[in-house]
Protein backbone atom coordinates (compact mmCIF):
# COMPACT_ATOMS: atom_id res chain seq x y z
CA UNK A 1 0.00 0.00 0.00
CA UNK A 2 1.21 3.65 -1.04
CA UNK A 3 2.04 6.02 2.07
CA UNK A 4 3.98 9.00 2.46
CA UNK A 5 4.85 11.21 5.85
CA UNK A 6 5.70 14.76 6.04
CA UNK A 7 7.17 16.44 8.81
CA UNK A 8 8.80 15.29 12.11
CA UNK A 9 7.37 12.03 13.66
CA UNK A 10 6.98 14.29 17.23
CA UNK A 11 4.27 16.43 16.08
CA UNK A 12 0.31 15.92 16.41
CA UNK A 13 -0.31 13.62 13.67
CA UNK A 14 -2.65 13.72 10.59
CA UNK A 15 -4.13 10.81 8.45
CA UNK A 16 -5.55 12.07 5.38
CA UNK A 17 -8.11 9.64 3.53
CA UNK A 18 -8.62 10.05 0.16
CA UNK A 19 -11.77 10.45 -1.78
CA UNK A 20 -13.17 7.59 -4.11
CA UNK A 21 -13.07 4.64 -4.99
CA UNK A 22 -10.98 5.34 -7.48
CA UNK A 23 -9.46 7.84 -5.94
CA UNK A 24 -6.07 8.74 -4.53
CA UNK A 25 -4.08 11.47 -2.34
CA UNK A 26 -2.33 13.00 -4.90
CA UNK A 27 -3.81 16.60 -4.92
CA UNK A 28 -3.73 16.44 -1.07
CA UNK A 29 -0.20 15.52 -1.00
CA UNK A 30 0.94 18.41 -3.94
CA UNK A 31 -0.65 21.17 -2.35
CA UNK A 32 -1.37 20.58 1.66
CA UNK A 33 0.41 17.77 3.21
CA UNK A 34 3.99 19.37 2.80
CA UNK A 35 2.15 23.19 4.04
CA UNK A 36 0.63 20.93 7.04
CA UNK A 37 4.17 19.58 8.30
CA UNK A 38 5.59 23.04 8.29
CA UNK A 39 3.02 24.16 10.42
CA UNK A 40 3.75 21.50 12.83
CA UNK A 41 2.29 18.72 12.20
CA UNK A 42 3.12 14.80 11.09
CA UNK A 43 1.16 13.99 8.28
CA UNK A 44 0.87 10.81 6.50
CA UNK A 45 -0.85 10.42 3.21
CA UNK A 46 -1.81 6.93 1.61
CA UNK A 47 -4.10 5.55 -1.08
CA UNK A 48 -6.31 2.65 -0.38
CA UNK A 49 -5.84 -0.92 -1.23
CA UNK A 50 -6.53 -1.21 -4.84
CA UNK A 51 -6.61 2.36 -5.84
CA UNK A 52 -4.31 5.05 -6.78
CA UNK A 53 -1.02 4.03 -6.43
CA UNK A 54 -1.58 0.81 -4.28
CA UNK A 55 -2.31 -1.32 -7.19
CA UNK A 56 -3.71 -4.84 -5.98
CA UNK A 57 -6.19 -6.76 -8.66
CA UNK A 58 -7.64 -8.43 -5.61
CA UNK A 59 -8.80 -5.41 -3.71
CA UNK A 60 -12.21 -5.62 -2.54
CA UNK A 61 -13.46 -1.68 -2.20
CA UNK A 62 -15.54 -2.74 0.67
CA UNK A 63 -15.72 -0.79 3.99
CA UNK A 64 -14.49 -3.65 6.14
CA UNK A 65 -10.96 -3.69 4.08
CA UNK A 66 -10.52 0.19 4.08
CA UNK A 67 -10.98 0.28 7.66
CA UNK A 68 -8.33 -2.68 7.97
CA UNK A 69 -6.22 -1.12 5.53
CA UNK A 70 -6.27 2.19 7.91
CA UNK A 71 -5.18 0.41 11.05
CA UNK A 72 -2.48 -0.88 8.71
CA UNK A 73 -1.15 2.36 8.23
CA UNK A 74 -1.84 3.36 12.37
CA UNK A 75 1.26 0.28 12.69
CA UNK A 76 2.82 1.13 9.76
CA UNK A 77 3.72 5.14 11.54
CA UNK A 78 3.78 3.73 15.08
CA UNK A 79 0.37 6.21 15.78
CA UNK A 80 -2.17 5.50 18.90
CA UNK A 81 -4.60 8.59 18.21
CA UNK A 82 -4.64 10.93 15.24
CA UNK A 83 -6.19 13.68 14.08
CA UNK A 84 -8.06 12.79 10.73
CA UNK A 85 -9.00 14.63 7.15
CA UNK A 86 -11.62 13.06 5.61
CA UNK A 87 -12.47 13.51 1.68
CA UNK A 88 -15.56 12.27 -0.06
CA UNK A 89 -16.09 9.25 0.32
CA UNK A 90 -13.08 9.21 2.30
CA UNK A 91 -15.33 10.59 5.43
CA UNK A 92 -17.09 7.51 5.05
CA UNK A 93 -14.56 5.55 5.70
CA UNK A 94 -13.46 7.81 8.26
CA UNK A 95 -16.93 8.37 10.27
CA UNK A 96 -16.99 4.31 10.20
CA UNK A 97 -13.32 4.01 11.20
CA UNK A 98 -13.80 6.87 14.36
CA UNK A 99 -17.07 5.25 15.70
CA UNK A 100 -15.79 1.52 15.69
CA UNK A 101 -12.12 3.01 17.59
CA UNK A 102 -13.27 6.51 19.12
CA UNK A 103 -9.80 5.78 21.11
CA UNK A 104 -7.90 6.05 18.31
CA UNK A 105 -9.19 9.78 17.12
CA UNK A 106 -8.67 13.01 18.49
CA UNK A 107 -10.03 14.69 15.84
CA UNK A 108 -12.61 13.80 12.51
CA UNK A 109 -12.31 16.71 10.10
CA UNK A 110 -14.47 15.91 7.00
CA UNK A 111 -14.37 17.92 3.86
CA UNK A 112 -17.53 17.17 1.18
CA UNK A 113 -18.70 14.03 2.83
CA UNK A 114 -21.20 12.02 1.05
CA UNK A 115 -23.53 11.57 4.16
CA UNK A 116 -26.85 12.72 1.80
CA UNK A 117 -25.71 10.28 -1.28
CA UNK A 118 -29.22 9.86 -2.42
CA UNK A 119 -29.89 13.66 -2.54
CA UNK A 120 -26.26 14.22 -4.57
CA UNK A 121 -27.32 11.69 -6.81
CA UNK A 122 -30.94 12.93 -7.39
CA UNK A 123 -29.44 15.75 -7.77
CA UNK A 124 -27.08 15.14 -10.44
CA UNK A 125 -29.71 13.57 -12.19
CA UNK A 126 -32.42 15.77 -12.19
CA UNK A 127 -29.99 19.27 -12.83
CA UNK A 128 -28.25 17.61 -15.85
CA UNK A 129 -31.66 15.97 -17.02
CA UNK A 130 -32.61 19.91 -17.44
CA UNK A 131 -29.89 20.82 -19.19
CA UNK A 132 -30.39 18.24 -22.11
CA UNK A 133 -33.72 18.76 -22.21
CA UNK A 134 -32.98 22.70 -23.13
CA UNK A 135 -30.55 21.34 -25.24
CA UNK A 136 -33.04 18.68 -26.84
CA UNK A 137 -29.86 16.08 -26.32
CA UNK A 138 -32.00 13.07 -26.60
CA UNK A 139 -29.01 10.96 -26.40
CA UNK A 140 -27.69 12.01 -23.22
CA UNK A 141 -31.62 11.92 -21.76
CA UNK A 142 -31.81 8.58 -22.47
CA UNK A 143 -28.69 7.81 -20.55
CA UNK A 144 -30.09 9.64 -17.65
CA UNK A 145 -33.35 7.36 -18.30
CA UNK A 146 -30.96 4.13 -17.95
CA UNK A 147 -29.25 5.41 -14.59
CA UNK A 148 -32.04 5.91 -13.07
CA UNK A 149 -33.20 2.52 -13.57
CA UNK A 150 -30.47 0.55 -12.07
CA UNK A 151 -30.24 -0.31 -8.44
CA UNK A 152 -29.80 2.66 -6.43
CA UNK A 153 -27.29 0.66 -4.28
CA UNK A 154 -25.05 -0.55 -6.71
CA UNK A 155 -21.73 0.92 -7.76
CA UNK A 156 -22.75 0.98 -11.37
CA UNK A 157 -25.17 3.92 -10.09
CA UNK A 158 -22.93 5.33 -8.06
CA UNK A 159 -20.56 5.45 -10.88
CA UNK A 160 -22.65 6.33 -13.56
CA UNK A 161 -24.10 9.53 -12.09
CA UNK A 162 -20.68 10.54 -10.75
CA UNK A 163 -19.58 10.19 -14.39
CA UNK A 164 -22.64 12.24 -15.41
CA UNK A 165 -21.02 15.12 -13.17
CA UNK A 166 -17.88 15.07 -14.61
CA UNK A 167 -18.85 15.24 -17.95
CA UNK A 168 -21.15 18.41 -16.82
CA UNK A 169 -18.30 19.75 -15.06
CA UNK A 170 -19.62 19.52 -11.84
CA UNK A 171 -16.31 18.92 -9.98
CA UNK A 172 -14.65 21.90 -11.03
CA UNK A 173 -14.68 25.30 -9.72
CA UNK A 174 -17.53 27.73 -11.15
CA UNK A 175 -15.44 31.04 -10.60
CA UNK A 176 -11.44 29.50 -9.29
CA UNK A 177 -9.79 32.58 -8.06
CA UNK A 178 -6.43 33.02 -9.31
CA UNK A 179 -4.46 31.19 -6.09
CA UNK A 180 -7.14 28.28 -6.69
CA UNK A 181 -6.01 28.40 -10.74
CA UNK A 182 -2.02 28.21 -9.78
CA UNK A 183 -2.71 25.65 -6.72
CA UNK A 184 -4.38 23.39 -9.84
CA UNK A 185 -1.40 24.78 -12.57
CA UNK A 186 1.45 23.53 -9.99
CA UNK A 187 -0.85 20.31 -9.29
CA UNK A 188 -0.70 19.49 -12.98
CA UNK A 189 2.63 19.66 -13.63
CA UNK A 190 4.00 18.41 -11.17
CA UNK A 191 5.04 14.60 -10.38
CA UNK A 192 2.11 13.82 -8.28
CA UNK A 193 -0.15 14.36 -11.08
CA UNK A 194 1.75 12.43 -13.08
CA UNK A 195 0.74 9.80 -10.48
CA UNK A 196 -3.00 10.63 -10.30
CA UNK A 197 -3.96 6.67 -11.05
CA UNK A 198 -7.42 6.24 -11.35
CA UNK A 199 -8.43 2.51 -11.10
CA UNK A 200 -11.95 2.52 -12.39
Amino acid sequence: MYSKAYGRTENPSVIFIHGGPSGNATLFEATTAQKLADRGFYVIAYDRRGEGRSIDSTATFAYEEAIRDLNEIYKLYNIKKTNLIAHSFGGLVGTIFTEQNPEKVNALVLAGALFSQQETYDHILGTTKAIYQKQNESLMLSKITEIENLDKNSAAYRKRCFELAGQNNYFKMPSPTSEANNLRNNYEQSDFFKNNIRNS
